[in-house]
């Protein structure tokens, strides 16, 4: 199926409407225009197929092209929700045009964008689901495995500072197979150009088997928030930093994040490991997924886990625990709920120490019966300073 020319598709009115472009080979070309807004809330829109190739009512594309010039539109004009949009291939994607599913200029949250196939291409797209008074939107990026290169990290810091409230990115890779077409087995992330962007929107990062970091992500907002989620395979960074106010960490296996500047840490580590270093004071806290009313809260690693804040503060609010060792270096470290090691080993370095007991009764830190907490100072020769509203 071909859509040429400067032609359009619509379905617009109070609410929109739905339009299906479908075929074994879908091109979208030229300045063709897919309008389905509404004043009361977008509509539907559906190049390829539906979300991540599920749809039973409608054929999956093996490849689909939207070129440059090509606008699809699922806004709430006025009031209510942005609409839905989706672009898929079985096998590839080629989407470089423009897709709004924007929320209500007076209310209403942004919409749901997805492009996604085997293989994406989406450097020159331009996506846009944000919200002017209500929540951002989002926008799934879904193919097997994913390289983030300068063209798609301008991509993305684009989409996330869109509008008022910016668009939320999910990339998710999937091992799985798709409609016709068997997953590469691999689901995994690398970031290779930095990402950077100001609004309070959420990068999510998703990958089946392991996330690779090798280039900046930051964002300098208060509320900023990024999301790591891996398999096995681990989460791994090279010497680039890692700058936002809040993150969360999930993996299968081994964390290794040497260089961040975050101020809120939370998540779970089912590896060996879950190693933080921090170039400034931390606290560890709770993260509010954007896909879920249940926040994560504290640091739980089936492994070791250890947390560096340089001569920088340490304030634990939320329980820290692991399968096996602890270890913490802080300049001064505030405890207001609980750390603990399952197999009896903690070990605190710090000049300045508040233990503050937790509501629940519980101890400050807890080796259980037969462990070891060793505190020793985080500078030579200095003189351990212990405080605090309990000592346990």
């Amino acid at each position: 199926v071909t859509v040429a020319g400067s032609g359009s598709v619509e379905a617009t009115g109070v609410t929109g409407g739905q339009a299906d472009i479908l075929g074994d080979a879908v091109v979208l070309s030229d300045t063709a225009r897919v309008d389905v807004s509404g004043t009361q809330g977008g509509g539907t829109i559906r190049i390829g197929g539906d979300t991540q190739g599920k749809g039973t009512d409608v054929q999956n594309a093996l490849t689909t092209t939207v070129g440059g010039d090509v606008v699809l539109k699922a806004d709430a004009l006025t009031q209510g929700k942005g609409g839905k949009v989706v672009v898929w291939a079985d096998e590839a994607t080629h989407m470089n045009g423009s897709i709004s599913a924007r929320g209500g200029s007076e209310s209403g949250d942004g919409g749901f964008v997805e492009t996604s196939g085997g293989t994406i291409d989406f450097s020159g797209a331009r996506v846009d689901a944000s919200a002017t008074r209500g929540q951002a939107g989002s926008w799934l990026i879904d193919p097997d495995s994913l390289s983030i290169d300068s063209a798609g990290a301008s991509v993305l810091a684009t989409a996330l500072d869109n509008g008022t409230s910016g668009t939320n990115v999910h990339l998710y890779n999937n091992t799985s197979a798709y409609g016709s077409v068997t997953g590469d087995g691999q689901g995994r992330i690398s970031v290779s150009s930095p990402v950077t962007w100001t609004k309070a929107s959420e990068l999510w990062l998703d990958a089946t088997t392991s996330i690779s970091i090798n280039a900046s992500i930051s964002n300098s907002n208060t509320a900023s928030r990024l999301r790591l989620d891996a398999g096995a395979g681990g989460i791994s960074q090279s010497s680039s930093t890692i700058g936002v106010a809040n993150l969360l960490v999930k993996s299968g296996g081994l964390v290794s994040l040497s260089s961040l500047s975050v101020d809120t840490l939370a998540g779970t580590v089912n590896g060996s490991l879950g190693s933080f270093v921090n170039t400034k004071a931390l606290r560890i806290g709770s993260y509010m997924p954007t896909d879920s009313a249940t926040e994560i809260s504290g640091m739980t690693t089936v492994g070791a886990l250890s947390i560096d804040t340089g001569m920088n503060g340490l304030t634990i609010d939320r329980p820290l625990v692991s399968g096996t060792a602890v270890s913490l270096n802080a300049g001064q470290l505030t405890n207001n709920s609980t750390v603990r090691s399952l197999s009896g080993f903690i070990s605190i370095a710090a000049d300045k120490l508040d233990l503050n007991a937790p509501g629940d009764g519980s101890p400050s830190v807890d080796a259980g019966s037969g462990g070891v907490v060793t505190i020793i100072p985080r500078t030579t020769s200095q003189t351990v300073e212990l405080g605090g509203a309990s000592k346990n």
